[in-house]
């Protein structure tokens, strides 16, 4: 398929209006090829990277029930710091057993460390698929992501009105079984979630967390033997929009994380 061709022929965003309600950007397996990036090397053995369509922003606290983003906080990460710069974003705070701060939302049944975090994150999300709810849109963020909230609205809504695909979104690098997303923010559909909850999820790689977790999601997929239309739409982060512990620009100079923590 010719690149320059594909883009020409891309058709506008058109929302599916719906009455008392945000529009929707719903989107057919056809329409969704529009937005289709091309892999030149054959890198990709299953599934599709496609574009981040160009809708209009938003409110995200308008779509507040719509997804959830689980913050996994470490004893000498800010809980006030984070839910204030946050607050109109739908978090929960995940902390060690052995964290007794008031804003920790649910406390894990262990405690971790960075050498464990892969642990921390099978855990996390196993803990997730038994709390017996489930929401169209998933995220795993870091303490130290800085995200800008207009991005993360389109982000949010494009995912969550096509809930019933495949979708997995982050910092996309390429590894053996497909694609993984890098660790400091990575979000999956409802459907994906679904298939990562049905599936055995063993820690039998000694991979970093984010590696270990894009692995069991490809191995988990293509253990279901499904058609092209049905494998993994894969959506990459525009790295100016979401970033990783630092930001610097007019009148702000912003550091997080382990680098500036104050550790007894």
């Amino acid at each position: 398929m010719n690149s320059q061709s594909q883009q020409s022929a891309v058709p506008p965003v058109a929302p599916v209006e719906k009455k008392n309600t945000t529009p929707s950007y719903k989107m057919s397996v056809k329409e969704l090829k529009y937005h289709e990036e091309i892999d030149n090397d054959n890198r990709l053995e299953k599934g599709r990277v496609i574009r981040l369509p160009n809708l209009p922003t938003g409110k995200i606290i308008d779509l507040y029930d719509e997804y959830l983003i689980m913050v996994p906080m470490s004893k000498y990460e800010d809980i006030d710091f984070f839910k204030n710069f946050y607050s109109d974003l739908n978090t929960l705070i995940i902390c060690d057993i052995d964290d007794k701060r008031e804003g920790c939302d649910v406390n894990m049944e262990s405690t971790y460390n960075y050498n464990t975090l892969r642990e921390k994150t099978h855990d996390i999300f196993s803990k997730y698929c038994k709390f017996g709810k489930t929401h169209k849109f998933l995220a795993k963020m870091d303490f130290d992501a800085i995200i800008n909230k207009q991005y993360l609205y389109k982000v949010v809504k494009f995912m969550a009105d096509n809930s019933d695909k495949r979708m997995y979104f982050g910092n996309a690098f390429f590894e053996s079984t497909g694609i993984a997303m890098g660790g400091n923010f990575y979000a999956l559909t409802e459907r994906l979630v679904l298939d990562y909850c049905s599936c055995d999820t063993p820690l039998d790689h000694n991979n970093a967390e984010d590696l270990w977790f894009g692995r069991t999601i490809n191995t988990c997929v293509k253990s279901k033997n499904l058609t092209d239309d049905e494998q993994i739409y894969f959506i990459r982060n525009d790295g100016s929009k979401i970033i990783h512990k630092d930001y610097v620009t007019n009148g702000v100079k912003l550091k997080l994380g382990k680098e500036v923590a104050k550790i007894n």
